[in-house]
């Protein structure tokens, strides 16, 4: 994990660094202090990005690489040839939830069928979390503000109707109504983890060298924890309606590798009742990405 989740260090910290740096002043590297006060500028950077951003053209992520990764830029330019725009996240931990929470209510703007299949999944594994232990009382507002979503997204006029996606960006944004629904994805994650405990277990043991319950205290129910594979797949099959493709960029010279996520079952469900988004990962943060 990284340190996008974490608090900044307390003054008694920084003022140790500060007096480690005095000490070391002719070191050409960067002291502890110099470090902490970056990562806290990258922080409050974030902070004043909005949680879900508008679309923007693939060229503007290019952008990013250019003169610091050469790489990311050719892999950029190949996803040009499929995607054409993308959507940032605000990079705080939580930009995989985020990302799927915006690419699913947008995919069922003006689509009533899938609608209804989305809500009843969601109601549904309301009682699942209920027998799995946890308090109704914790998740209920959330899953009900999620309901609703779902019924604005079903009256639209049309799919992807324009001033509905407009409204959903805004409903996003909000801090409050984001992150309580955030929360209610991590929750579902995380009971479907435990669910598939022995399914999981292993590559849980192989990633973080802790058993399941640790990994889903630690990892999955927090907020701005970053999400692995792990998380992905739990995620996807317990909403199972939405599939999930995420196209890796890395820095090294390796193609660019596309990963789908879908619940086993998703093949009995008819497809208007299906969504299908695409997210692009670079180390440490996820987008969505629209086709051409």
């Amino acid at each position: 994990m990284t340190a996008e989740g974490e608090q900044q260090p307390d003054a008694a910290d920084v003022a140790n660094a500060a007096a480690e740096a005095v000490a070391t002043e002719g070191d050409d590297r960067p002291s502890d202090a110099d470090i902490i006060a970056h990562a806290a500028s990258i922080r409050d950077e974030q902070a004043q990005r909005p949680l879900v951003g508008s679309r923007e053209p693939l060229s503007s992520l290019m952008d990013d690489f250019v003169g610091a990764a050469p790489a990311l830029v050719s892999k950029c330019e190949a996803l040009a040839k499929s995607y054409s725009h993308v959507r940032r996240m605000r990079r705080d931990g939580n930009c995989f939830f985020r990302a799927f929470l915006f690419g699913l209510l947008e995919r069922l703007i003006g689509r009533p069928e899938a609608c209804a299949a989305a809500k009843k999944r969601f109601g549904d594994y309301g009682k699942k979390l209920v027998e799995a232990g946890y308090q109704e009382f914790v998740f209920e507002d959330a899953l009900e503000l999620l309901q609703e979503c779902i019924d604005k997204c079903a009256g639209a006029p049309g799919p992807m109707d324009e001033s509905s996606v407009v409204t959903l960006e805004s409903a996003l944004c909000d801090a409050v109504t984001s992150n309580h629904l955030v929360m209610l994805l991590r929750m579902v994650a995380s009971c479907e983890v435990s669910r598939r405990a022995e399914f999981f277990e292993p590559f849980i043991q192989g990633a973080h060298d802790c058993d399941v319950e640790s990994f889903r205290r630690r990892f999955v129910e927090p907020m701005d924890e970053e999400s692995d594979h792990v998380v992905m797949s739990a995620l996807s099959e317990a909403v199972c309606c939405a599939e999930v493709t995420v196209e890796y960029l890395s820095a090294d010279q390796a193609a660019a590798e596309a990963i789908q996520f879908k619940a086993e079952d998703a093949a009995q469900l008819d497809e208007s009742c299906r969504v299908h988004m695409t997210m692009v990962y670079r180390p440490g943060h996820f987008d969505l990405l629209y086709p051409q």
